[in-house]
Parts: C-alpha cells; sequence; structure tokens
C-alpha cells in the first residue's frame, strides 16, 4: 500500500499556492512532502478530477493537496487594445522566447499548435535563436499510422531550420517528470513531462506549449450558429440537453468517490444551463484563466530538480479576452466543421497560411486503460477495476493516466 495512501491530515500550508506562480517556492518544496512539511493529499480532491468540469475544461476543482484552496486566476485585462490578430499572437511570443537563445516547442498537431509553431519558429528565425520541436509519438487510425511521421511534412514547411525530436511512446510512459501543484490530466499534457525532460537535456531555456488554448478558444455547441440563423442563441432544447446530461454516470470512479463526483459534474451542468450569451463569455474567459495559471506552475525532474519554464503565450488575458469577444468563435465558411468550431485560433495565423491549419482533430492513440494498469489508482480505491476498460483517446483515459503519474511521483 501506498505509503500517503490514506493520511488526509492538515497541512502546513496556510495560503494557496496551487494556481499562484508568487508562492512558487512552497510549491518548490512540496517535493519533501509530508517530511518536510506534514503536508499530503487528499484522495476525495483527486476524485474531483475525474468529473465533468475538470475533464471537459482540463482545469482542477480543487487543490489536490489537503487544506489548501485554489486561488482564482483573475480574468483582468489591461486597457491595452489588442485586436484578435497574428501580429498580436507573435508578439507574445517573442515576450515569453526572453532572451534565451535556445527555445524548444511541444508540438501535438492541434490548430493552437500550429499557430505556435509558426510565430515561434519566424521569431528564432529573425533573432538567430536555435529551436527544438518537440513531437510526442503514438499510433492512431488507420492502424498503424504514425503520428510524427505525418506532422513532418507540416513541420518542414513552418519550421525548415528547427531541430525536430520525436518523443517515443516507452520515453513518455517512463518519465518520472511530475508537477507538484497538478496532475496532468489534459490530453495535451500527456507528454509534458518527457518534452521538458528532453528540452533540459537540449539545454534549452524555456518550453512554449498551446496550453489547452484550442479548448479554451473552440466554440462551445450551445453558441453556435443554429440552422434558422440565431447565432449564439441557448435555445430551449439546448437547456434540456445540458440538464439531461447531469445524469451521466461516473464511469469508473470508485464507489467511495462517486456520489462527491456525480454531484459536482451536476452542480457544473446546472450552471452551464443557466447562463447567456454574456455569462458563456466569461466562463470561457475563466477557463482560459485557469489554463495559464496551470500552464505556468513549475515541474521537477525524478531527483527534484526543477525543469525549464513552461510557457502559454496564446493564453494571454488579453489576447483571450479579444477572442473570446469577437465574432469569429464559429466561422460558417469554413470548410469543415473542425475548422467552424476553432476560427478563433485561425484568426491569428496569417491569412495565406490558414489552409495549413488541421481540417480535422489529430487521431488519438487508442490504447485502452485497462485493470490493472493504474496501480495506484486502483489501490487507492479511486477507481473500480471491474468497470475498466476505458477506451483510449478519450479525456477520462488521459486523466486516469494523469492522476497515476502524479501518484507514483508522490510517493518517490
Amino acid at each position: 500500500m501506498h505509503k500517503h495512501m490514506h493520511k488526509q491530515g492538515a497541512t502546513a500550508f496556510e495560503s494557496a499556492f496551487a494556481f499562484d506562480h508568487e508562492t512558487g517556492d512552497r510549491v518548490r518544496h512540496v517535493v519533501g512532502l509530508s517530511e518536510t512539511f506534514g503536508a499530503d493529499y487528499s484522495l476525495a480532491r483527486l476524485a474531483l478530477l475525474l468529473s465533468a468540469p475538470a475533464l471537459t475544461t482540463g482545469t482542477a476543482v480543487e487543490s489536490p493537496w489537503s487544506g489548501v484552496r485554489i486561488r482564482r486566476p483573475s480574468t483582468e485585462r489591461t486597457r491595452a487594445a489588442v485586436r484578435p490578430e497574428p501580429a498580436e499572437a507573435a508578439a507574445r511570443i517573442r515576450h515569453a522566447l526572453g532572451n534565451h537563445e535556445r527555445a524548444s516547442v511541444l508540438y501535438t498537431g492541434t490548430p493552437a499548435d500550429v499557430v505556435l509553431l509558426h510565430h515561434t519558429a519566424s521569431a528564432c528565425r529573425d533573432d538567430a535563436r536555435e529551436l527544438l520541436v518537440l513531437v510526442p509519438e503514438g499510433l492512431g487510425p488507420p492502424e498503424g499510422t504514425s503520428l510524427a511521421i505525418a506532422a513532418t511534412p507540416l513541420l518542414a514547411a513552418l519550421a525548415p531550420r528547427a531541430d525536430i525530436r520525436i518523443l517515443e511512446p516507452h520515453v513518455q510512459t517512463a518519465d518520472t517528470a511530475w508537477r507538484p501543484a497538478l496532475p496532468a490530466i489534459a490530453p495535451w499534457e500527456g507528454a509534458l513531462g518527457a518534452a521538458l525532460t528532453a528540452a533540459r537535456d537540449w539545454a534549452a531555456g524555456v518550453l512554449l506549449t498551446s496550453g489547452g488554448a484550442d479548448d479554451a478558444y473552440a466554440c462551445p455547441p450551445y453558441l453556435r450558429p443554429t440552422p434558422g440563423g440565431l447565432a449564439f442563441r441557448m435555445l430551449p432544447f439546448a437547456r434540456r440537453s445540458i440538464l439531461r446530461a447531469r445524469r451521466t454516470d461516473t464511469g469508473p470512479v470508485g464507489a467511495p468517490y462517486r456520489q462527491a463526483v456525480s454531484a459536482c459534474s451536476a452542480a457544473w451542468f446546472a450552471g452551464l444551463a443557466r447562463l447567456n450569451r454574456r455569462g458563456w463569455n466569461r466562463n470561457l474567459e475563466v477557463t482560459a484563466a485557469d489554463l495559464r495559471l496551470i500552464g505556468r506552475q513549475p515541474w521537477y525532474d525524478g531527483d527534484g530538480a526543477e525543469l525549464p519554464p513552461v510557457a502559454v503565450p496564446l493564453l494571454d488575458p488579453d489576447l483571450a479576452g479579444a477572442l473570446l469577444g469577437s465574432a469569429g468563435l464559429y466561422d460558417r465558411r469554413a470548410a469543415t466543421p473542425y475548422r467552424r468550431t476553432h476560427a478563433a485560433v485561425a484568426l491569428l495565423m496569417p491569412p495565406e497560411l490558414r489552409d495549413r491549419l488541421p481540417a480535422a482533430p489529430p487521431p488519438d492513440p487508442p490504447e485502452p486503460v485497462r485493470a490493472g494498469e493504474l496501480v495506484l489508482v486502483e489501490a487507492s480505491g479511486l477507481v473500480d477495476p471491474s468497470l475498466l476498460p476505458v477506451p483510449g483517446g478519450t479525456r477520462l483515459a488521459s486523466a486516469l493516466r494523469g492522476v497515476e503519474r502524479w501518484l507514483r511521483a508522490v510517493g518517490r
């Protein structure tokens, strides 16, 4: 049994640290865990990472650490006029690069990754910086297709001078890097630890990621134009469908935590059903702010040494406000449904290069989560093994594996 598995005692932390970069030193010392501060995590709080709001947004409902509250980030913007256009994205990426002569980018094939890679490669070329592009490998449909190889033509076109490194699946799963503040539960975060280790070994000063910007800026189903042309109108049938979704089951969540996870999901769905257009926009800005602060949290290797910092320039609050406040969340003219609902991110790409944005979501590795894979998650009771497997390529599968990796790091 994991040595910290059932300890639910109070932590020595008295102020929030999980999403507050100003208290990063306290996060750093959490590597020592209870031996240093008497701090411990809460299984009940970890279980909420399997609830609908956490899985949908990739953010946390509560900090996993006992006695620690999340300080929700501010969505206040500066008074500077920001337009949702490529130059604004490029300026924020240059700021994120700072004075580093060697930089790295995590590329997973999403529209925001393409935007990020284009502007980062351009900035590195103009400033004579060296660039490392890290591409997580996986096998997607059709059977045996290499995701990294499929990306090669686009990488060569957008970043011809970059050093391209493929993160093989065994490297991703064996990597011991971790983020104390919160398990990496979002699909795009699955390879983040391995990418940071590779960036450190290459002597990169920073790792740039899209940080979940695709999800933050995607047009939600209930803000899309209706067949009758009533754009951004919450219709009665949409409200009813959200309320019905409250009754969705809790998947493989273990019996001790099933009721709490279900209640958390139901409350979230009920809140969505009450939102109007203005409320939806505010909700999206809060999600973007959460993702931005999660992305800035420090990561450490297995020996407790801090890894290069992560930058998420596309989630800048002014840029987020401009994108989410524009009429560009949905584009009827786009050629595919995926491009129509990811139109906001497309505004950050030069018009002549927008045809390089993906027309469909990147394929997900199909490997399911099977009983016996999640040793600590199963032993803790967070998951009922009899309710596995969980299909691979789902948000739930990513979250389960992220929590398992985090628990292993805690026990080191």
